[in-house]
């Protein structure tokens, strides 16, 4: 009669699938909101993780439609408002910092007349239909913005080749296993 072999010890596999996502979490989605552009930080702090079940998982952010301008970019068009009569956007330098507008009034100070309304030129050189001041951030109000377009970041692209990463969560499964 053949000797029938057990384990040493049996593998609680809800217990390594758990843990399985902890180290998703810890390594990947760490990286994802580190490495995710920054304006607000609301589209970075989005990301959540799951198991999709038969240890299959899933990293997904509700703000997709942003994520994916993000990583592939955008060509050039033109942004109008959907639902209301004006766009209103903060006034920003490029390191995100709030600035105020500047009226100019000579030769370096252009104002000029389009349609019959006065339009100035923000301190990023945007022409703006008019600024609101709410506490000390300015907004501007325009009736279309032309996007120039972006070329994309390819950070996602760029965490799922980095190597570095894919050895830190190896590890971390190595480490999953021996605790389940």
């Amino acid at each position: 009669m053949p000797e029938v072999l057990f384990p040493k010890r049996f593998i609680d596999f809800d217990k390594l699938d758990k843990e399985i996502l902890k180290a998703l979490e810890k390594v990947y989605v760490a990286e994802l909101i580190k490495r995710t552009p920054k304006l607000t930080g609301f589209t970075a702090s989005q990301w959540e993780s799951f198991s999709l079940g038969d240890f299959s998982y899933a990293i997904t952010n509700p703000k997709g439609d942003v994520i994916a301008f993000l990583e592939e970019g955008t060509k050039a068009h033109v942004i109008r408002p959907k639902s209301k009569k004006m766009l209103k956007f903060p006034l920003k330098d490029s390191e995100g910092n709030w600035v105020a507008p500047t009226l100019r009034t000579s030769k370096d100070q252009r104002i000029f007349r389009e349609h019959g309304q006065i339009w100035y030129y923000n301190k990023l050189g945007m022409p703006v239909l008019g600024y609101s001041k709410e506490g000390s951030r300015y907004f501007c109000f325009a009736r279309k913005v032309n996007h120039p377009g972006f070329k994309g970041i390819h950070f996602i692209f760029d965490i799922l080749q980095d190597k570095g990463l894919e050895e830190k969560f190896k590890s971390a499964i190595e480490s999953a296993l021996a605790r389940a």
